[in-house]
């Protein structure tokens, strides 16, 4: 199933939650080429959400420091078990395991709900 943006995903700051939009449409990219069995698209699209992820996760954390929010160690971690997750699975992926593309698209898909809804609201003003 496709992940869907919500506005009670929002974190208040318009750059970040753009950020987390393109990244949701990014694993629904990403699922749509799994889906299709097109091969190229699929290295495409999780190729451009891994430099997206790495591009956003900067960011994210230059932002929490910048208000000095306590949190941040953790939510770095946080941040590189998602990186080690998902490229385990995608050298998996890449071995020919057919059954990685939904173990990889339901992991990216609970990941990015949980933790955007989440995660992230414990940095916005009202969390």
């Amino acid at each position: 199933a496709k992940v869907a943006w919500l506005e009670r995903y929002s974190v208040g700051v318009d750059e970040l939650d753009e950020q987390h939009r393109a990244l949701f449409r990014t694993v629904n990219q990403l699922q749509d080429a799994i889906d299709q069995g097109q091969r190229h698209a699929v290295v495409a699209a999780f190729s451009s959400l891994m430099d997206y992820a790495h591009g956003h996760f900067a960011h994210e954390e230059a932002h929490m420091e910048r208000i000095g929010y306590e949190g941040l160690s953790e939510h770095k971690a946080e941040h590189a078990r998602f990186l080690e997750r998902i490229t385990s699975l995608w050298r998996g992926f890449l071995a020919d395991d057919s059954a990685v593309g939904p173990e990889l698209l339901t992991f990216l898909g609970t990941w990015l709900v949980e933790h955007v809804g989440g995660a992230d609201q414990d940095y916005t003003e009202g969390g």
